[in-house]
């Protein structure tokens, strides 16, 4: 294993192995601080999208009391299936954030 890798290796071979498992260690958690970054934004985006979601959830909600019966059905139905995208999308932060 050390000849493959062809570092200095001490009479017993260990020298080497060490060094290359610290080289490992060294790339991945560079990689790991790249991901944390990759997730912090997909956790802003995810929320960035709620707060849209909410906003124009809000005028619905706001002037409903205006509605005739049938848009006043149709804005209750939209303003369900915008509360459940907004579980959704939850979810998915809280499973990122774990």
């Amino acid at each position: 294993m050390t000849a493959m890798l062809k570092f200095p290796t001490k009479s017993n071979g260990i020298y080497g192995f060490c060094e290359k498992l610290a080289v490992d260690f060294l790339v991945k958690q560079g990689l790991c601080v790249g991901m944390e970054d990759d997730t912090a934004e997909l956790i802003a985006r995810l929320c960035t999208r709620i707060g849209m979601i909410m906003e124009d959830a809000s005028v619905i909600a706001l002037t409903i009391g205006s509605m005739d019966e049938a848009d006043r059905s149709n804005a209750i139905a939209r303003l369900g299936k915008d509360s459940a995208r907004i579980d959704q999308l939850i979810d998915a932060v809280r499973a990122l954030a774990s």
